[in-house]
């Protein structure tokens, strides 16, 4: 689970040019002495959305054939991304196409999914991307500030997983690029969830705790103004409590 699709594709990249060494973390987005280095993005999938990945710092390689496809390719590239939709079905630069490309020089291919169809199977990780981005709040119907980030499972699993999971992965983002993102993620929660919750739940993961480091009044105020209640009114208990 991320806050959005764009926090996903953040992150995803972030894993890609760390290599799975969290330690790095703190460096991002200064690349300066980084093994990899470098984003394949097809010139079909050139968006305002890929500012996402831009932030980790990479530098962009654009290509328009699948001849300069091939030649972008280098010691240096860290992945290749790709925005889902009909361009991206069909043609030299494909999903299937890049993802063959990529997979034989273990490059890793992420999909920019926001505003497509989840399927079970996945898709495109049948067709060999090893990372999918969807947003919550487009068709799952979800949270806005919601969205989901699939890998692959096994022994040998991507580098996205090691390079998250550990406390120092934990600890490194929050004092790097983390620190939005965990603001938003208890924007999800906004007032139901708070320090004096009584849902049980929420007690053993500690999320009162999460509101209280980032401001959980401010984030209360906020929702009790959009969802049209007093300031001070005691909110209704939401769906996941």
């Amino acid at each position: 689970m991320t806050t959005g699709c764009s926090a996903a594709l953040t992150h995803a990249t972030l894993a890609c040019v760390t290599g799975g060494n969290p330690d790095l973390h703190i460096r991002i987005p200064d690349l300066r002495g980084f093994a990899k280095d470098e984003c394949i993005i097809p010139q079909h999938s050139r968006n305002v959305y890929d500012a996402a990945v831009r932030a980790v710092g990479v530098r962009v390689i654009a290509v328009s054939t699948a001849e300069e496809l091939e030649a972008a390719f280098g010691p240096r590239t860290a992945l290749a991304y790709i925005l889902a939709g009909p361009n991206a079905d069909e043609g030299p630069l494909s999903t299937r196409a890049i993802c063959e490309a990529a997979n034989r020089r273990g490059v890793p291919v992420l999909v920019d999914a926001a505003a497509e169809i989840f399927t079970v199977p996945n898709v495109h990780l049948k067709l060999g991307a090893a990372l999918v981005a969807y947003s919550g709040g487009k068709c799952l119907r979800g949270p806005q500030a919601a969205g989901l980030l699939l890998g692959p499972q096994g022994p040998h699993q991507h580098p996205m997983r090691l390079s998250l999971a550990s406390p120092r992965a934990e600890a490194s983002q929050g004092a790097a690029i983390g620190v939005p993102d965990e603001v938003l993620a208890a924007e999800q929660r906004p007032a139901a969830c708070g320090p004096r919750s009584t849902c049980r739940r929420c007690r053993r993961r500690g999320r009162a705790e999460l509101q209280v480091h980032v401001g959980t009044v401010k984030i209360s105020a906020a929702a009790s103004t959009r969802t049209g209640r007093p300031a001070g009114s005691r909110p209704r208990r939401w769906p996941w409590c």
